[in-house]
């Protein structure tokens, strides 16, 4: 007959004990170190749970950052482009400026 939970297994153990005699002594002091070391190993369980979780929680906020980050530049990247354009375009009408003097002073003016 199985009793449930740890305290059920705890009775089942030392019937079994008893049961047994003297090797089912040693079996009830295997079962309690088995136990003894079982409940640190689930603490540690939990807690590697727990640092997982919040792992994935930080890598999907970082996934977020680089998305916005990404985003920011390709904003930026296409503004510097466009200043790019219009700094060429100022350029070339200073140049046709600077040929272009008065006829007197440049013959080479063609317009």
């Amino acid at each position: 007959m199985a009793c449930g939970g740890l305290s059920g297994r705890r009775v089942n153990a030392a019937v079994e004990a008893a049961r047994a005699g003297q090797a089912g002594a040693g079996f009830s002091v295997v079962a309690d170190e088995v136990r003894s070391l079982a409940q640190p190993a689930a603490e540690a369980v939990r807690r590697t749970g727990g640092i997982i979780e919040k792992t994935i929680t930080d890598v999907g906020a970082g996934v977020d950052l680089v998305s916005v980050t990404q985003s920011a530049f390709r904003d930026a990247s296409s503004r510097i482009a466009s200043g790019t354009h219009v700094v060429a375009q100022i350029a070339a009408s200073s140049n046709a400026q600077a040929r272009c003097r008065p006829p007197a002073a440049n013959a080479n003016c063609s317009g």
